[in-house]
């Protein structure tokens, strides 16, 4: 089941009810509730391997326990060791030892395993507490919003708001509100504008041999608009979920692609993962602490860290490898030419770095290396099939391009003001909202051979 299903909206739906009428008569056991429904969410997600979610959970909570009463490095290693080293067999053996292994992957593994693990690191260095309720920490490690694609949340943010879950005594409605319109948003994104763009997209990396450069232009460039509302889109719906229930999950994105510079971009897109790498491995390996060189070499091994992370598969490597060059020869440019924090830069910086950012998406996409580079030549080719007698019609591609300039639009002016409090605020809440849901139904990219759990990060 993926968040933007049928079957998740009244999954949704009935668990907010409950949770409503726990609430209003003031029962307690609603951590118990989203507890329950977190287990149940990951069953139907990934059916057999709840039973791996509940072993790592019970496992990680005693390692917790020991680490809190004992700061020792040995019990850290191998807590961490484990966790990893589960995570390891199921996504990363085959790639490594060169088997043919056909293991299938436990649904939102890469994701609540930094979660946990970053938990235990902190209480190893004193920054948290270990949780000592089970319950409360098991919610953390299964609360349903963020179990399977993020936001990878800190233990220190989210387990003291689930410990007030029985304290809450009646519905907020500001939360309600908000809630609901990051849900309405995030399915537009996803359904409206990612899905259709899929559409182009994989008309053109489908068949790479038969287009070649203004149609391969068009789609490279298009999916990193693809893969931002996608990713953004459920990152919506996970924290307007979250919303309902009074919990504030960390923000995934900050409109990137604004950004002057790509180090910047990288502070605004998927940030929860982002921020991981930069306190959990950049810090560690000694940050710019070290020197110029040796900073330089850390960006690289992290980003090559974060595409591994991404996939056991060498063109993601590659993409990680390729965006952390692109921070060390923008940062040597910047030293260089005095364009850094008190230089100036104008527009032309975000039209290049979406440019280069969509070359590096190429690695993302592509199936193999080879794909990748076949792409890449194919901008410069001529003389291929138009998109449009492929398949791509000219209404659809009309209405998605209306649908991407409104998401910038909505971006552009969201740095400014934050536009969707300035929303929730008022009646027009409703209308906005009501006017999503039509435009998804109306819009929004079902059909045959559409699948509902297609977001790109359920991949991984």
């Amino acid at each position: 089941m993926s968040l933007n299903s049928f079957n998740f909206i009244l999954f949704l739906a009935a668990v907010y009810v409950l949770y409503t009428v726990f609430q209003r008569f003031g029962i307690k056991g609603r951590r118990v509730l989203l507890l329950t429904a977190g287990l149940a969410f990951y069953w139907m997600c990934s059916k057999g391997f709840a039973a791996l979610l509940i072993a790592e959970t019970v496992w990680n909570y005693y390692s917790a326990q020991v680490l809190d009463n004992k700061k020792s490095g040995g019990i850290l290693a191998f807590a961490l060791a484990l966790n990893i080293g589960v995570l390891f067999f199921f996504k990363y053996l085959g790639f490594f030892t060169g088997i043919e292994t056909n293991i299938a992957v436990p649904a939102g593994i890469s994701f609540f395993t930094l979660a946990v693990s970053g938990y235990l690191i902190d209480i190893y260095k004193g920054k948290s507490k270990a949780e000592k309720n089970f319950i409360d920490f098991s919610l953390f490690m299964v609360f349903f919003p963020a179990l399977t694609s993020g936001p990878i949340e800190r233990g220190d943010h989210l387990i003291p708001q689930l410990k007030e879950a029985d304290i809450r005594k009646t519905a907020d409605a500001g939360s309600f509100k908000v809630g609901l319109f990051r849900i309405c948003r995030g399915f537009f994104l996803k359904l409206c504008v990612a899905d259709n763009i899929k559409v182009l997209v994989d008309t053109v990396y489908s068949s790479p041999d038969k287009f070649a450069g203004v149609p391969v232009i068009i789609a490279v460039l298009a999916y990193s608009m693809q893969i931002y509302c996608d990713f953004a889109g459920y990152s919506d719906i996970a924290i307007g979920s979250a919303r309902l229930f009074g919990i504030r999950l960390l923000e995934n994105f900050d409109a990137p692609y604004l950004s002057r510079s790509i180090k910047d971009i990288w502070r605004r897109w998927h940030m929860s993962l982002s921020f991981w790498f930069r306190d959990y491995l950049y810090f560690p390996l000694g940050g710019s602490r070290k020197g110029t060189l040796r900073a330089y070499l850390n960006i690289i091994a992290v980003f090559a860290v974060s595409g591994l992370w991404h996939g056991a598969d060498w063109k993601f490597i590659f993409w990680g490898v390729l965006n952390g060059m692109y921070q060390v020869i923008e940062s040597i440019i910047e030293k260089g030419t005095g364009t850094g924090k008190n230089g100036k830069s104008g527009t032309w910086r975000i039209v290049l770095n979406y440019i280069l950012m969509s070359l590096a998406w190429i690695f993302f996409r592509a199936d193999s290396m080879g794909e990748a580079f076949r792409i890449i030549s194919s901008i410069f080719g001529t003389g291929s099939q138009g998109i449009l007698s492929a398949g791509a019609g000219a209404p659809a591609l009309i209405i998605t391009a209306v649908f991407v300039l409104a998401a910038a639009a909505y971006d552009i002016r969201n740095r400014k003001q934050d536009v969707s409090d300035t929303i929730c605020k008022t009646d027009a809440i409703w209308f906005v909202c009501a006017a999503l849901i039509i435009l998804v139904l109306v819009f929004g990219a079902y059909g045959p051979g559409y699948d509902s759990a297609d977001f790109i990060y359920n991949r991984f």
